[in-house]
């Protein structure tokens, strides 16, 4: 509970076990102002909600029934081992291999030689 007589929505449908949302039908019902899991109310309106929810039916348990917790969490994802590829078997002797026939290497192309510039015109 809060100071001065205060009453959090959540603390009531936590105190009674009842989930947020049955707790705020029951206010809303009642016409009790309010918005929010987090909305005030005074005592007295806690009490009436209180009754409200026990004249439906003495729900005291969750409505809804818990999700159970992961048996275990999931840290890494591996990718999955590829499997050996089975290599084919070698029918008969093995070939040999042609022998290497060697080629000459190529010169590189002479260097070109830039012309000499053109003579100007000689002014008459």
């Amino acid at each position: 509970m809060t100071s001065g007589g205060k009453v959090r929505i959540y603390e009531l449908s936590r105190d009674l076990g009842l989930d947020n949302r049955d707790v705020l039908e029951a206010a809303e019902k009642l016409s009790i102002a309010v918005r929010s899991h987090s909305s005030s109310i005074s005592d007295d309106e806690a009490h009436r909600i209180r009754a409200e929810l026990k004249a439906r039916g003495g729900q005291t348990g969750p409505s809804r029934p818990p999700e159970p917790a992961p048996a275990a969490q999931i840290l890494t994802v591996r990718k999955a081992a590829q499997p050996p590829v089975a290599q084919p078997p070698v029918a008969g002797p093995p070939v040999a291999q042609p022998p290497a026939v060697k080629v000459p290497a190529a010169k590189p192309p002479a260097a070109k030689v830039p012309a000499p510039p053109a003579a100007a015109p000689s002014p008459v």
